[in-house]
């Protein structure tokens, strides 16, 4: 029923109760249901916006966010049984880059250097990552995404709220006083 009264015919902009039309003025508009009306057509195409500006950053971030890359372990020229020798098959365990680091899978790497086993993923990343001098940065999507929902819904939030207020301060100029329920039942003083 609210939202009917709120929303209503678009056709009936003039008060409906009784006796209010000859105190707005006869054809004259229920102002606070055409902002209301206004409002909730610019949220809508502020929402769309909003999803349209932030839809690559945010879909590319959910496609990162799946990569998994691999770690970086230095890979001297040492011949095989060394201690500084890479660990593992190359080409099945490992695969050598041109910057001078093997390169593992996580699988990989956890199995054949056990010494890192008490390491979270991050923290795994983040330590082999800053010995070979590299940098890592690590997804985040529902971070962005929840960041792009509050921009989206929350700025129109804060213009229906300053609305109100703005309503709410003018109509404390209003030399005329409303009846509310309550005085039509019990009469006023």
């Amino acid at each position: 029923m609210m939202w009917s009264r709120l929303l209503g015919n678009p056709s009936r902009l003039i008060s409906d109760r009784p006796g209010q039309n000859a105190r707005l003025g006869r054809g004259q508009t229920n102002l606070r249901r055409g902002f209301f009306r206004l409002w909730l057509v610019f949220s809508a195409l502020f929402v769309i916006a909003t999803a349209v500006v932030y839809f690559k950053e945010v879909k590319s971030e959910f496609e990162m966010a799946d990569f998994v890359p691999d770690l970086p372990v230095s890979c001297p020229d040492v011949p095989r049984g060394s201690p500084d020798a890479p660990r593992g098959r190359w080409g099945d365990d490992y695969t050598i880059g041109g910057d001078g680091y093997c390169w593992y899978s996580v699988g990989k790497f956890r199995a054949l250097y056990p010494e890192y086993k008490d390491l979270s993923e991050d923290q795994l990343y983040t330590r082999l990552y800053e010995k070979a001098g590299k940098t890592i940065r690590f997804f985040a999507p529902w971070t962005l995404l929840l960041k792009v929902v509050s921009i989206g819904i929350g700025a129109p939030l804060i213009v229906l709220a300053l609305g109100s207020a703005i309503d709410w301060s003018f109509a404390g100029f209003s030399s005329e006083r409303k009846k509310s329920h309550r005085d039509h039942l019990f009469g006023s003083d």
